[in-house]
Parts: C-alpha cells; sequence; structure tokens
C-alpha cells in the first residue's frame, strides 16, 4: 500500500505520492513547518506536529543510526500510533533502503506474531530536495538494550525466524524489540532489515555483524551463512543471562580470543577456508595470546613463504 496525494494541503504537509517503490519521481514540492522544533538531531527539518503522507502526523523522535531516524506518529484518520522509519537523504542510504524494501517484500508471507518479526505496516515517499524513503511499521515499546539499561543491566529470566533465503546480519539487543514490557512472558520481535541479505549473494570478503556478536567465520573470513544469525542470537541470550556481553572486545582479535578460550579454535573446515586471507589476524592474536600467558617470556610469529597457511613460533629469550 502506498500513501499520500501529489500535492501539498497544508503547511505541515510532506507529499508521497508514488506508483512503483523502484522507480522514484523526480520531485515533489514541499511547505514545511515554520517553526520546526529541534528534537530531531538530522538533517531533514522534520519536528514534532509535521505531517508524513496524508496522515502520519510527527509525535516522538524514538531513535536514530547510520541510515536515518525513527519517529512515533500518529495516524490522523485512524488515530493509531505506529512508528515510521525516515531514511536520511543520501544515494546510497536511498540505494540500501530499496534493498530493505525488497527484504521486507520476501516477508511478507510470514505471520509476524507467530515469526516474532516486526509488523510492516506500508510504504510511502516524501520529498525535500531529494528522494527519502518513509517506512510504517507498528510501534513496539522499547529495546532490549533499553530495557535491560533500565534495570541496571540486572540478569533476566530467558523464554523464529523461518528459512526464507535470508540473513539479517545486524542481530544485537537495540534490533530486538519488546511488545510490551508490562506483559509476562516478555514477548521480542526483531526489527530492522536494512543490512539483510539473501544468502545466495553472500560473499567471505564482506564484513557483517556488530563485533559483540560477530561469528568466527565472518571474522576469519570463511564462508558463512543463515547461521551467523543464530550465533548472534546465542550470544543476545548468554548476555540477558549473565548481564553483560559474553565475548567484549574493541577488535575482532579480543573477541576472538575470548571465544577460542571458552569454546576452543573453530573447526578445520572453517581454518582451511578462511585463513589464508587473513594470516595478519593470526599472527597478532597469537601474538596476544602468549604475551598475556607468558608474560617474563617475548615470542614473535612468521608465516611460511612456501605455506601460507604455516605458521612459525619464535621465542626471543
Amino acid at each position: 500500500m502506498i500513501e499520500g496525494n501529489q500535492k501539498s494541503k497544508s503547511p505541515h504537509t510532506i507529499d508521497c505520492s508514488v506508483k512503483n517503490p523502484v522507480e522514484l519521481p523526480e520531485k515533489t514540492p514541499v511547505n514545511m513547518p515554520v517553526n520546526t522544533p529541534a528534537f530531531l538531531p538530522n538533517d531533514l527539518d522534520i519536528g514534532e506536529g509535521t505531517i508524513l503522507g496524508n496522515s502520519y502526523k510527527v509525535e516522538k523522535f524514538l531513535g536514530q543510526g547510520v541510515f536515518g531516524f525513527v519517529t512515533k506518529c500518529i495516524n490522523t484518520q485512524t488515530n493509531k500510533a505506529v512508528a515510521v522509519k525516515v531514511n536520511k537523504n543520501d544515494p546510497k542510504i536511498l540505494q540500501q533502503a530499496k534493498l530493505e524494501m525488497f527484504m521486507l517484500e520476501q516477508l511478507q508471507c510470514l505471520d509476524p506474531e507467530s515469526c516474532n518479526i516486526v509488523r510492516w505496516n506500508s510504504i510511502f515517499f516524501y520529498f525535500l530536495d531529494r528522494e527519502r524513503i518513509c517506512l510504517n511499521f507498528e510501534l513496539l515499546d522499547q529495546s532490549l538494550f533499553d530495557y535491560t539499561k533500565d534495570r541496571n543491566f540486572q540478569p533476566l529470566p530467558i523464554s523464529e525466524l523461518s528459512s526464507m533465503g535470508i540473513v539479517h546480519t545486524d542481530l544485537k539487543t537495540d534490533n530486538l524489540m519488546i511488545v510490551d514490557r508490562r506483559q509476562s512472558p516478555i514477548k521480542v520481535k526483531i526489527i530492522d532489515f536494512g543490512l539483510a541479505c539473501l544468502v545466495s549473494s553472500l560473499t567471505p570478503d564482506v564484513t557483517v555483524q556488530p563485533i559483540f556478536y560477530r561469528a568466527p567465520e565472518v571474522m576469519l573470513n570463511a564462508p558463512f551463512n543463515e547461521a551467523i544469525d543464530m550465533w548472534s542470537l546465542g550470544l543476545i541470550a548468554a548476555e540477558l543471562a549473565i548481564g553483560r556481553p559474553l565475548y567484549p572486545g574493541k577488535m575482532e582479535i579480543d573477541v576472538f580470543r575470548f571465544i577460542t578460550l571458552t569454546q576452543g579454535q573453530p573447526p578445520d573446515h572453517v581454518l582451511d577456508h578462511g585463513f589464508s586471507f587473513n594470516a595478519t589476524f593470526f599472527l597478532d592474536f597469537i601474538s596476544c595470546f602468549l604475551l598475556s600467558a607468558n608474560n617474563n617470556k617475548q615470542f614473535y610469529c612468521s608465516v611460511s613463504s612456501s605455506d601460507p597457511k604455516t605458521v612459525h613460533l619464535h621465542c626471543t629469550n
């Protein structure tokens, strides 16, 4: 469903009418409010009271990310509150928004309740000086991150997305929303498919996932698939159980070291496919590991010139 008219009807209306979600029109006239509150930290000049489309009145700013921000809007025709994701004015972000819409269309055959994914209500476009895409979702309560933050990160008691050939790649506590924090048991839904992609399009040389929730095969530049989402969900569950990230670290080396200390090294088939892509990563990892385990000794590593998968370990004293 695409909502909007061709012409502005009030000083608070941004017009948003298109027939095709892929082919975008050139421009649409815009009339903005005279006094725009500065409650939205963005470059779109949208404030409280701005109306998007025919009937979506901006009421509150909910959050901001790399690709845009999310507002709480009231549908003035139904008086129902919804969440509207507004993408930033940038050609690359516009293309990413189109990809997100493609992924959301693939998920339309799934039941949002049984599959625990956010309900996508409709699409509508609006324009200032260039194209921007707005996505209309059901309004949820708060993210798991905010919920645990409100509880001072105290541990939580813990209670599926059908296979569609899609990988989310960005699962984290910010992208799992609580439907209603007052309900028991707590129900969560997956949001933000902006970085989702088809399994068939994945390549080992692409870095995905937040670092706390990144799978070993991604770090090693080895082939990966939808299983990396399950890895992230497992780490999120552990975080809820203990009240802190299971594998914290500012760099991949730190996270990888935590993983190997608790679970051992990755399987040989993962190392065989990934090691040659990132020998420097392993050299740094081994050096850091040995230095922390042997404070009185100094080590350095080198890669075999005849076999890049062979590492020579040297002790200087």
